[in-house]
């Protein structure tokens, strides 16, 4: 399912201007150019949002044990 910069960003649980910078930055989620104009239509493949998340996720007891060691 295709999701809008809105939605993505909802799903992130962001701002959408937030998300529309990233994508500027060449961060966030992967995402496609409905069409070739300058201010083409931006959409975000579902799966492609829930795999970004995941790589987003980090483990808090990863870093406790690399402070302490």
């Amino acid at each position: 399912m295709y999701l809008t910069n809105t939605k993505a960003a909802e799903m992130i649980g962001i701002h959408p201007v937030t998300l529309a910078r990233w994508r500027c930055e060449g961060r966030g989620p992967r995402y496609e150019k409905l069409t070739a104009s300058r201010f083409g239509r931006i959409r975000y493949k579902d799966t492609d949002v829930h795999a970004w998340m995941r790589q987003q996720r980090r483990n808090p007891e990863a870093n406790t044990e690399a402070a302490s060691a």
